[in-house]
């Protein structure tokens, strides 16, 4: 029963609770588990989340096991930082830079439904990341200056992205908004200079402040068929932007909304100005 255990959390991330005093894991019974090698690097923390494995009497058969299953090293290690991830989300604590060191390409496990608050901000290391299904939100500041975060896959099921969100993310270059997705907060996408192209999905009807401001490399922006309003400076700054196709609901436009927007062309300022005649470009 003990090896299908062991079996089953080396093929796919399980839950495991830090329950065993780390202090009772020694070198040799780490050592043991040889496809788990590079375990013995991770911090004490994480530890903890092996423990209740290398604890076992049987080293040799938590070793074969994790042979059998054909587990390398990296992606034991993949699966304990990933549990370790989804327990602090689900607990509402922050992930620290030091468990994206070990794994910057990460994938979080299911039974995940929400990014908390300031939950990944600042992990300089992380460089992708694939949130799971039946994730609805993403919290506000939840990537906020993961500068080198180049790849995000979003669920079908998310709802909500916070204010904040990918701010200042400036390896990103693009993410592909789901068609479930209804409230993008303010500064959401704040400052993701290296981002190109952006479609916002149809169920977004208000447009927040500074949602896009000082994206230099944005050229293209999609804007949802039902958009109502467009608040004060959500394109602000953003130079490279050529055109804007405003949809038939848009009724209402704060005059710095596209404020500093050089490139765009005469018939994108037109249209604009024919809403709000005031409008700064």
């Amino acid at each position: 029963a003990g090896s299908a255990h062991y079996g089953a959390c080396c093929r796919r991330p399980c839950r495991m609770e830090p329950t065993i005093d780390v202090t009772d894991v020694t070198t040799d019974a780490a050592s043991a588990a040889l496809p788990c090698r590079e375990l013995l690097d991770l911090p004490a923390v994480v530890l903890q989340c092996v423990a209740e494995f290398l604890v076992v009497r049987d080293y040799a058969a938590f070793a074969q096991t994790c042979n059998a299953c054909q587990a390398s090293s990296a992606g034991a290690l993949h699966a304990v930082v990933a549990n370790e991830v989804a327990r602090r989300l689900n607990d509402g604590e922050k992930v620290s830079d030091v468990l994206c060191q070990k794994c910057p390409n990460l994938e979080v496990p299911r039974g995940v439904s929400s990014i908390g608050r300031h939950a990944f901000e600042q992990c300089q290391s992380l460089t992708s990341i694939v949130l799971p299904a039946g994730l609805t939100e993403i919290g506000a500041a939840a990537f906020n200056l993961c500068f080198n975060l180049t790849s995000v896959v979003l669920p079908s099921s998310c709802k909500t992205i916070g204010g904040t969100a990918f701010c200042s993310c400036y390896a990103l270059t693009s993410i592909i908004l789901p068609s479930s997705l209804t409230k993008l907060g303010g500064k959401s996408f704040s400052s993701c200079k290296s981002l190109t192209a952006i479609t916002i999905p149809d169920g977004v009807v208000i447009l927040e402040q500074y949602t896009f401001e000082k994206c230099k490399a944005l050229v293209s922006a999609t804007l949802p068929a039902n958009l109502t309003s467009i608040h004060d400076s959500p394109f602000e700054n953003c130079t490279a932007l050529k055109s804007i196709d405003l949809p038939t609901s848009v009724t209402f436009i704060q005059k710095l909304a596209f404020c500093g927007c050089a490139a765009l062309d005469a018939p994108s300022r037109e249209r604009i100005r024919a809403i709000c005649p005031d409008a700064v470009i």
